[in-house]
């Protein structure tokens, strides 16, 4: 494997580049399989035809499911309440909670 920031040849299993110190997988230089030069926006290599990683593609993209979408939605509903009923509290002529409801 290729160090994608550098270029430079680095173990399968490195975690760090002991070159230049990134991620070897974090760069878009170099191709990861042959080391060779690409395009930073290239997602396949031109000499070795590999597909190059971190590319975000369709494929890489997974979307939350419906029930933490969900679980989402109320924990948001219930953040936003926090400040609307402290806002109504204050300018409102009927109290904490039902001033709102008054007409």
């Amino acid at each position: 494997m290729f160090c994608r920031n550098c270029g430079k040849e680095v173990s399968d299993k490195a975690e760090i580049c002991i070159n230049c110190g990134v991620k070897p997988l974090n760069g878009n230089k170099y191709c990861q399989n042959c080391g060779s030069e690409v395009n930073s926006n290239a997602e396949l290599c031109l000499k070795c035809g590999v597909r190059l990683s971190g590319v975000i593609t369709s494929s890489n993209i997974r979307y939350a499911g419906f029930w933490l979408r969900f679980v989402s939605f109320i924990i948001d509903g219930l953040i936003l309440m926090i400040p609307v009923a402290i806002i109504n509290a204050i300018f409102s002529d009927a109290g904490w909670f039902f001033g709102w409801i008054a007409y």
